[in-house]
């Protein structure tokens, strides 16, 4: 398995790029970019969350607790006072910091179902569903957002199955096949949860024809070849 240095790099390169990209394209601005960016990262260590390592538990927690509760917090702005904010805040943090945390601890296993491709899907439904109903946020960005948490996702149980090849040994580890899956064949029970929770979040999702026609769009390859390299010198505007 890939150590949580390596996940957090690659992550954070990759969802780098990403945001950049669509960023020079015009489809996001900045501060968009900017929760993109970090939803990708926080994705990228999001599997984690069944290590027997306490790291990457502490970490993805903490991480997840500080974001849903800003999440929650400033969606009531309106209604509530800055005190009661506050309280909400910390009750919400406490809840997902400890009773989830808890509640995950007792239920998955280490490379269980979490380490698994509908898992990486489900996080970034519910991220959609999140920054849909929690923000209300447009469909196309709330799934921009989604897919930056799966494919950060994805991204660890790649690495994970890269590093169970050793190819200067010329064998493979036994931990190979238990990231990249569908199901976990010793938890049909988690693996059950899994498959209900992501219809659910499905049939909940918002609109995803803006990420449809955003995918299909017949420039958005040459586009981005244009924007990999400068047209003309570089660093024009330093000359």
């Amino acid at each position: 398995m890939a150590n949580f240095k390596t996940h957090f790099a690659a992550a954070a390169a990759l969802s780098g790029a990403t945001s950049s990209g669509l960023l020079a394209l015009n489809h996001i601005d900045s501060t968009e970019a900017m929760v993109a960016f970090s939803l990708g990262t926080i994705g990228g260590f999001l599997p984690d969350i069944d290590s027997e390592n306490s790291t990457p538990v502490t970490i993805t927690f903490n991480a997840v607790a500080i974001v849903v509760s800003f999440v929650i917090m400033f969606s009531k702005s309106a209604t509530y006072s800055v005190a009661e904010m506050l309280v909400l805040w910390v009750v919400v943090y406490l809840v997902v910091r400890l009773a989830l945390l808890k509640s995950f601890q007792l239920i998955t296993v280490h490379r269980g179902m979490f380490h698994s491709i509908p898992a990486a899907v489900l996080a970034g439904v519910l991220t959609t569903n999140l920054m849909a109903y929690g923000f209300n946020m447009t469909g196309l960005l709330s799934w921009i957002y989604g897919s930056f948490v799966t494919i950060g996702y994805l991204l660890h149980l790649l690495l994970d199955e890269m590093v169970s090849v050793n190819l200067m040994g010329r064998r493979i580890k036994r931990s190979f096949g238990t990231a990249l899956k569908f199901y976990d064949r010793k938890n049909l029970f988690v693996t059950s949860l899994v498959y209900i929770a992501l219809v659910v979040a499905l049939l909940l999702s918002p609109d995803h024809q803006g990420a449809l026609e955003l995918l299909s769009e017949k420039n958005l390859l040459s586009d981005l070849q244009n924007i990999m390299l400068p047209q003309h010198s570089w660093f024009a505007d330093l000359q």
